[in-house]
């Protein structure tokens, strides 16, 4: 009875603190009115959003590494209290501070990071047998956030400013990770049944001595740019396709339920199908969105971007169980949380790539990228039948 309580608290608490590592994501409400009253640009308030996603990969590497060596609500504690300081400079920031807000919402990125990253460890040691499940299941959360936060947000933002509405967040935020740190909890016979690490248990450094680390890194990097390079851009896709303004936003507000849908199945149905194989159906997905969105008239783009979406939620939701089943569980804070980096990188890929592609080029490069991760995936699974 006692550690079935235990587990609720910690899965409860967990689904809390990973649903508000979502508000990131929900910078384009926040952004015109964060830049009322000044003459900021989009495009230099844009900046906050990718800073966040920047420092992100950060913040799991650190998050991972507490957790892994002391205990998972120290990395919940401290990353919390980073991630609450982010929304209460912001506070102060919005309206006035450019550079305030840039420093805000890179500490953002660390906080929810290290956060991110020791809910889907501890959830995995949870549910050993179904690491997939466990990642899918907290990953969930996350992508939920967007959707369900959306409405109260535009409400506060039009009825008391942003700044009243970062404090409220800010409230939010202290909240989860103070209960986080209390009730997320390993299980309890966790340490006395993994003191003798097995010899798929590899280290970071180990991890990246490997060929594997790297062509899965190659693949998270193409797999996600798609996603990176079309998502700024859904509205305006839809009305060069000749879709009305009121109607171009359902394929915005269906798309984070598809990504949070696939987070949640593909990672599962990979425990009982094989990861490399669900991983591969899920690119697939992405290029034939893709297509839809360059090829497609009217309303097959908006299909399309809604697969694109589905595709990006399905690679963030295999990816924490393709990790430890190439090396293992133990170190899996640490792990997932390097192989986070190519998140950072395709955040940095994608503006890029958009200040020097003219004109809807950009697709083009999201479907070659998707192509060159499905070649990264067939040599991984080629290897891995030949051993």
């Amino acid at each position: 009875m006692y550690k079935e309580k235990r587990k609720f608290l910690s899965l409860g608490a967990g689904l809390l603190a990973m649903f508000l590592t979502g508000l990131p994501h929900l910078w384009s409400i926040y952004q015109p009115y964060v830049m009322e009253g000044t003459d900021w640009t989009i495009s230099q308030v844009m900046l906050c959003f990718y800073l966040s996603l920047i420092t992100f990969a950060f913040g799991n590497l650190i998050g991972g590494k507490i957790q892994d060596r002391y205990k998972p609500s120290y990395a919940i504690w401290i990353g919390g209290a980073i991630f609450t300081f982010s929304l209460f400079s912001s506070v102060f920031a919005a309206n006035r501070s450019l550079i305030g807000l840039y420093i805000g919402y890179a500490f953002q990125g660390i906080g929810h990071g290290m956060i991110y990253t020791t809910v889907i460890s501890v959830y995995q040691k949870w549910f050993p047998a179904r690491p997939g499940f466990a990642s899918g299941l907290a990953v969930t959360a996350n992508a939920m956030c967007g959707f369900l936060l959306a409405p109260p947000s535009r409400s506060w933002l039009e009825n008391y400013g942003a700044s009243t509405t970062f404090l409220i967040l800010g409230i939010l935020v202290a909240t989860s990770w103070l209960l986080g740190g209390l009730f997320i909890k390993l299980p309890e016979n966790y340490t006395a049944t993994t003191k003798a690490s097995s010899s798929n248990d590899l280290t970071t450094k180990e991890m990246m001595r490997t060929k594997e680390f790297y062509i899965l890194f190659g693949i998270m990097i193409a797999a996600l740019l798609s996603y990176f390079l079309i998502s700024p851009m859904a509205y305006i896709i839809q009305e060069n396709k000749g879709i009305l303004a009121e109607y171009a936003i359902y394929a915005v507000m269906i798309g984070p339920i598809a990504n949070a849908a696939c987070k949640l199945l593909l990672p599962t149905l990979g425990d009982e199908l094989g990861r490399l194989r669900i991983l591969q159906y899920d690119l697939m997905c992405g290029i034939i969105g893709l297509l839809l969105i360059w090829l497609g008239a009217g309303y097959l783009s908006s299909i399309g971007i809604v697969l694109v979406y589905a595709s990006y939620g399905g690679v963030l939701g295999i990816f924490p169980s393709i990790t430890s089943q190439y090396f293992g569980i133990k170190y899996q804070g640490q792990n997932y949380g390097a192989m986070l980096f190519g998140f950072s990188i395709t955040a940095v890929i994608a503006p890029v790539t958009h200040n020097f592609m003219p004109g809807n080029t950009y697709i083009y490069a999201g479907i070659l990228s998707i192509v060159i991760a499905i070649i990264f995936l067939r040599i991984l699974r080629k290897q891995a039948s030949s051993t």
